[in-house]
């Protein structure tokens, strides 16, 4: 995705932090955003190392990561009352709604709004 602007789902990094080839080259040379909850997610659990820590946060400051915005809010609001999304699958979804783009994630719960964002699942 080369040059695409994109959002990365959590999922997604984990699985590129893993190294796995397919999304390593599906992410090399896309604008990468994120949600601030991503950034919570990869950054907030005591299972991960210094190391690795250190890693993430490099990546993600190679990333533009966006913050709660109003209408990142009023999409989560209604995509949770919507689909029963866990919060913060809402908050990215509607991050992705919010910045109008596709939204790569391996997460089938997002078929749920697939009328609502752009998806590509991986």
């Amino acid at each position: 995705m080369s040059g695409e602007r994109i959002l990365a789902d959590t999922n997604i990094l984990i699985r590129m932090f893993s190294n796995e080839k397919a999304v390593v080259d599906l992410l090399d040379g896309a604008d990468v955003h994120v949600s601030f909850i991503t950034e919570i997610e990869l950054l907030a659990t005591s299972r991960i190392t210094d190391a690795q820590a250190k890693r993430i946060r490099a990546f993600l400051d190679q990333c533009i990561i966006v913050s709660a915005e109003p209408d990142v809010r009023r999409f989560a609001i209604d995509f949770r009352k919507q689909t029963g999304l866990k919060l913060p699958d809402c908050i990215i979804a509607a991050t992705a709604a919010y910045l109008n783009m596709p939204l790569v994630t391996g997460d089938k719960d997002f078929d749920r709004l697939q009328d609502e964002i752009a998806l590509f699942r991986l």
